[in-house]
This record gives C-alpha cells, structure tokens and sequence, in this order.
C-alpha cells in the first residue's frame, strides 16, 4: 500500500470521529430468553443430553414437587416399596444431579398413550 493513501485514510478517520454530531447510540443490551425446564426437556437442540439437572430443575422440568424427586431417588424407598420406579441420578460432590438425557429415556419408557392418535369421538345418544 502506498503510505500517502494510508496517511489519507487515517486523517479521513481522525475527522470524522472528531467531528461533533449526533452521538453514536450505543449498541442495545443483549436479550436473553430463559425458558422454564419443562419448556426444555425435549430440546435436544437447546439441552444436550449431557446436562447436569438440580433438583429444583428435575422437578420443574418433570411437574413434580421436590419431595418427589427426593421419594424416587431414596435408597430406602427403592429397597421398600416395590411400585416406586427410581429416577436415575448421580451424585456430584455430594449434591443429587440427574443427566438430562437419562431423565428423557425414563419418561419416554413410562409414557402411556391415553387416546390413540386418529381416534375418531363418538357421538352416543341416550334415550
């Protein structure tokens, strides 16, 4: 580059940030969505698999109190009671954690469809 077309750029630069006019509005502040868990919990997209959940979040993202989270993954209702299917979680310094991924597989293999897709409703009369 010619250092004449160089000088000429910068001294074009150096006036036209120096000239006084309307302020730059400054850039607006990034918008963040946060979607509730159970928004969440099939977005593979937005929530890999590999996430670690809370229980707060497990909770939320399944439609559960918390006491229920803590009843599904108690070692002594899994030993009791026979009819309590367990959560699969893990433990991370101490602190219950669930991957998202294995919370998805457990309610996918529990999932009961109540009316069949293309069921047509019956109209009954009674006399």
């Amino acid at each position: 580059m010619n250092p004449s077309h160089v000088a000429a750029a910068l001294e074009v630069l150096v006036r036209a940030l120096g000239e006084a006019g309307t302020p730059v509005p400054a850039p607006s502040p990034p918008i963040q969505v946060v979607l509730p868990w159970n928004a969440l919990v099939w977005r593979r997209d937005l929530a890999p698999d590999e996430t670690l959940l809370t229980v707060e979040q497990a909770a939320e993202a399944l439609g559960w109190p918390k006491s229920g989270i803590y009843r599904r993954t108690s070692r002594w209702r899994r030993e009791h009671d026979a009819s309590c299917t367990p959560l699969p979680h893990l433990r991370v310094a101490g602190a219950l954690r669930f991957r998202l991924g294995e919370l998805r597989t457990w309610l996918k293999e529990r999932e009961v469809t109540v009316v069949p897709p293309g069921s047509a409703l019956r109209v009954v009369e009674r006399a």
